[in-house]
């Protein structure tokens, strides 16, 4: 399992960190529907769960680590966060 999106810096500095992007959709129906809230929460848990398991990776360990969720809907932003 690997995140949609690593960004690292390397330039030899002590506090260096790695960017990692976790991207997901809702669909047009989920948009439309009433319950788009919902569907919403349930891809940031799931993203927020996955950046777990990344942090956990022996890559990751003892390292400076930003992690962002975001939710498309189309092509709009709807939820970023940084963990």
């Amino acid at each position: 399992m690997v995140p949609d999106l690593v960004i690292t810096v390397n330039k030899g500095l002590p506090d260096e960190c790695i960017y990692l992007i976790e991207l997901k959709y809702l669909t047009k129906k989920d948009v439309a529907h009433k319950s788009r809230e919902g569907k919403q929460n349930r891809l940031v848990n799931k993203a927020n769960e996955e950046f777990d398991n990344y942090k956990s990776a022996l890559d990751f360990k003892g390292r400076n680590v930003k992690a962002y969720a975001m939710v498309f809907a189309g092509p709009e932003c709807v939820y970023w966060h940084l963990q």
